[in-house]
């Protein structure tokens, strides 16, 4: 049995894409824009620690020297992944922002960073203030 040529371009929607490629796709193009914001933002600073100076290893897959871009203002707080919302981070100094609460960072990434350290009486002291940064 033949079916006439209308009945089979009809009701299929071949040429569109589906919810799953749709997805996918989307997920891919977040990624991308993701893995080029960090490229970025390690060549900005250096390959090294905008806190401490220590330098990064961008190859390594041990979580101890390898770079950890840091979020300045947080991405569920409304903020996107822009160069200047990401700062590179060792492992240390990032240990400090999120597990021992120690440490912040304020500012623009792009321009001029503060770093705050809370002492032991829970008191916040200016750490380190940079000097403004000129884009290259």
């Amino acid at each position: 049995m033949t079916f006439p040529f209308r009945w089979l371009t009809s009701h299929f929607k071949a040429d569109a894409p589906s919810k799953h490629d749709t997805t996918k796709a989307k997920a891919k193009a977040i990624a991308d824009e993701w893995a080029a914001c960090k490229r970025a933002v390690y060549q900005r600073d250096g390959y090294r620690c905008r806190c401490c100076g220590a330098a990064v290893d961008t190859r390594s897959t041990s979580l101890l020297t390898a770079p950890h871009p840091h979020h300045i203002v947080y991405r569920s707080k409304g903020r996107n992944d822009s160069t200047s919302n990401v700062v590179l981070l060792c492992a240390g100094c990032h240990d400090l922002v999120h597990v021992k609460k120690s440490l912040s960072v304020e500012g623009d990434a792009d321009k001029q960073l503060l770093f705050w350290a809370r002492e032991d009486s829970g008191r916040w002291y200016l750490l380190k203030p940079e000097a403004n940064r000129k884009r290259r």
